[in-house]
């Protein structure tokens, strides 16, 4: 497990906090706490292989994306993402952040490419962050499963049904109608 965003603002203080840190951080014990905010910025699980939760010096600046002016985010191109990663020298790059699942395969000067992969979010399929919208379009849960053959990654992105309405009312009952409408349609936006 790799720090992110969140886990990062846990260790701050409270006052401080956005609504969705100040509510996790009242369910939470101080171990948990600690424990939280002892997590690294990159693990290297195995060998060629780093993870991290947005880029490997930060845990919130976006990897793959470019931030369009008037709001959102598009794949940014492949000379922005190469350039990103170009100190990397792992082959395979496990990040998140934006929890829109993807591969992109990294052209590096004088290196193998870099397969990089979103495996997309457990439970948050979409969100809005100072005016800036990511969005999958469905309220599925995902994950990913790499499998390693010869010299290139395989990557199988898995989308699974779960009680979203039950969670899109939990966020509800919490005063939480923007989680709500995100929880169960998979849009950050107003429909």
């Amino acid at each position: 497990v790799v720090r992110g965003n969140h886990e990062r603002q846990l260790t701050g203080s409270r006052d401080a906090m956005g609504q969705s840190d100040a509510f996790a951080y009242d369910q939470l014990t101080t171990a948990q706490l600690q424990r939280l905010g002892a997590l690294p910025l990159t693990l290297t699980p195995i060998d060629g292989v780093l993870m991290c939760h947005a880029s490997p010096d930060a845990d919130d600046r976006v990897l793959m994306d470019r931030e369009l002016p008037e709001g959102g985010f598009v794949l940014a191109s492949p000379a922005d993402i190469a350039a990103r990663v170009a100190r990397i020298s792992a082959n395979l790059l496990l990040t998140a952040h934006t929890h829109v699942p993807r591969v992109v395969s990294a052209q590096r000067k004088d290196a193998e490419p870099l397969t990089i992969v979103n495996p997309g979010s457990a439970g948050c399929p979409g969100f809005e962050h100072q005016g800036r919208c990511f969005q999958i379009g469905s309220p599925h849960a995902r994950y990913a499963i790499l499998t390693r053959s010869a010299d290139r990654w395989q990557v199988e992105h898995i989308a699974v049904a779960y009680d979203w309405d039950a969670a899109s009312r939990r966020a509800a009952s919490n005063n939480r109608p923007e989680w709500a409408r995100a929880l169960a349609t998979g849009f950050a936006a107003p429909l």
